[in-house]
C-alpha cells in the first residue's frame, strides 16, 4: 500500500511542477493603467512662465485617456480644499496648467499666486478596454463609492499604496510648487525657524520656537544649519541649483531614542526657495536597533 501511495505522490509531483505549468504568455493578463513622468518628476512651476509644464507618458502602453480630476492648494500659507477640474489629454502629452486657470479654480486674484505656493494634483486614466485607475487609494472601511464620486475616481480598479508611494515616477497623484527665478546661496544665510509639525518627537526635544543659523556648507552648493538637534549635530543640505531641489546627509538626531538607540535623519528629497528663505525637506528617520523607520516633512523658514 505504501508503494502505491508513494508512486502516486511521485506521479503528482512530476506532472504538477513541469515547465508546462509556467506562465510564459502574458497576453491574457490584465494590465493596469499607469501614467508616468517621461523623464524626471517635475516638482516646480516657473513663475516667469506662469504655468506648470510636465511631459507625461503612458507607462503601460494601454491608456486611452489621461484626465486631471482635482487640484488642492496652499496659497500664501492658506490651505484650499480640492476643487474638481477636468483637464483631458491623450498620452504622451505635454501637460500645462496655467496660474490663471489655478487662480480661477480657487477664486483668488492671479497676483496672489507666488513663490512657494503648492498645488496637489489627482488624476485618473481610462485604459483602452474601458477600465479606470485613479490617484486615490480605495477606502478600506468596506464602503464602495460609485464610479466618479468625487474625489474618488474608481473604487474597483484603483491604484495601490505601493504605486502611489513608490519610485514609479507616477503621474496619478503628485504636487508642484512655484519656484524662485533662480537659486541664490548668499541670500539663504541667516536665522531659521524650524517648523516640524509632522514629527512631534522633534518638537518635544527642542525648545519652543527653536531657531538655527544657516551658513555656508562644506561642499559647493551646500548649506549648514548649525546645531539643529538637541545633541549638537549640524544639518548639511546639498542643493541642485538648476532644479532647486535638495537632499541632506544622514545625521544623528537623538543619542537615545527610548530603547532603540541613536536616531538618525536623512533628507531624501525636497525643494529650496532662496527668494523667500525656505527649505522643505522630506526626512527619513531610522534607529540604531533597526526595528522601524519612517518619514516626515521638515520645513526651515528664514526669520
Amino acid at each position: 500500500m505504501k508503494k502505491i501511495i508513494l508512486g502516486f505522490a511521485s506521479f503528482f509531483l512530476l506532472f504538477s511542477c513541469t515547465e508546462n505549468e509556467t506562465i510564459t504568455d502574458t497576453s491574457t493578463l490584465e494590465i493596469g493603467g499607469l501614467p508616468i513622468f517621461a523623464d524626471k518628476v517635475i516638482q516646480t512651476a516657473s513663475f516667469s512662465a506662469g504655468k506648470y509644464v510636465a511631459d507625461i507618458a503612458d507607462g503601460t502602453n494601454n491608456i486611452e485617456k489621461y484626465e486631471i480630476v482635482s487640484v488642492s492648494a496652499t496659497i500664501d500659507g492658506i490651505p484650499y480644499p480640492a476643487e474638481k477640474v477636468s483637464f483631458i489629454y491623450t498620452l504622451p502629452a505635454k501637460v500645462e496648467i496655467s496660474f490663471a486657470t489655478l487662480a480661477t479654480t480657487f477664486g483668488v486674484p492671479l497676483a496672489d499666486i507666488s513663490y512657494g505656493d503648492k498645488f496637489d494634483v489627482i488624476a485618473k486614466v481610462t485604459t483602452k478596454d474601458g477600465r479606470v485607475f485613479g490617484g486615490v487609494i480605495p477606502a478600506t472601511n468596506g464602503t464602495i463609492p460609485k464610479e466618479g464620486a468625487f474625489p474618488n475616481v474608481n473604487p474597483i480598479n484603483n491604484t495601490t499604496t505601493d504605486v502611489l508611494n513608490g519610485n514609479f515616477k507616477q503621474a496619478l497623484s503628485y504636487s508642484f510648487t512655484v519656484a524662485c527665478p533662480s537659486f541664490d546661496q548668499a541670500s539663504m544665510y541667516g536665522t531659521y525657524l524650524i517648523n516640524d509639525t509632522d514629527w512631534l518627537e522633534y518638537n518635544d526635544r527642542t525648545p519652543s520656537g527653536y531657531t538655527v543659523q544657516c551658513v555656508s556648507g562644506p561642499r559647493p552648493n551646500s548649506l549648514k544649519f548649525v546645531n539643529f538637534t538637541n545633541i549638537g549635530t549640524d544639518l548639511i543640505v546639498d542643493v541642485n541649483p538648476e532644479s532647486q531641489t535638495v537632499t541632506s546627509a544622514r545625521v544623528g538626531m537623538y543619542n537615545s531614542f527610548y530603547t532603540y538607540g541613536l536616531m538618525s535623519g536623512e533628507g531624501t528629497s525636497g525643494l529650496v526657495f532662496s527668494c523667500i528663505g525656505t527649505v522643505n525637506l522630506k526626512m527619513r528617520y531610522t534607529v540604531a536597533a533597526g526595528t522601524f523607520s519612517g518619514s516626515w516633512d521638515f520645513i526651515l523658514t528664514k526669520q
